[in-house]
């Protein structure tokens, strides 16, 4: 009775693996359909409709763009406009159900009316992250902490 207990458990659990790795293959797990997957004119827009498995995705967010509403999670779908002004890389996280989240990168490119692609500065984005502010300390309270420290050290 044990083994076929296991024999049932064993081809059930390959049955389950082999539905899963199906699906992934054909892209039933999640859908995310671009209404262009060409670079765009800089003041265009780009529809993007994504549908999700809710067996297997919790929920689907573009990090630092949009997390979906609960009404959007409970219908599995939701559709964004994003309107980039210059090339952008959206990272697409799928929170899974049981398994741990799954970021993907997905760029969109823009392009200027001479047909240029419109890249990131990255002095730019250097300055962003360097001109953070960071507290200077008072100089007359750091002296006298430190003279402090000193007369206590010549004081027998």
């Amino acid at each position: 009775m044990k083994k076929q207990m296991k024999l049932l458990f064993t081809i059930l659990f390959s049955c389950t693996i082999t539905s899963v790795c199906a699906q992934l293959q054909q892209g039933q797990l999640m859908n995310i359909k671009f209404s262009t997957t060409k670079p765009i004119q800089k003041g265009d827009s780009v529809t993007i409709v994504v549908e999700w498995d809710p067996q297997y995705i919790s929920t689907i967010i573009f990090e630092n763009v949009y997390t979906p509403t609960k009404e959007e999670v409970n219908k599995r779908k939701f559709t964004l406009v994003v309107k980039p002004q210059k090339t952008t890389t959206y990272q697409i996280t799928r929170i899974y159900t049981e398994w741990k989240p799954n970021t993907l990168p997905h760029t969109i490119k823009v392009l200027d009316e001479n047909g240029v692609e419109i890249k990131e500065d990255k002095t730019e984005q250097k300055e962003v992250t360097t001109n953070k502010e960071i507290p200077t300390p008072n100089k007359h309270s750091n002296n006298s902490s430190k003279n402090k420290k000193k007369n206590k050290k010549k004081m027998p």
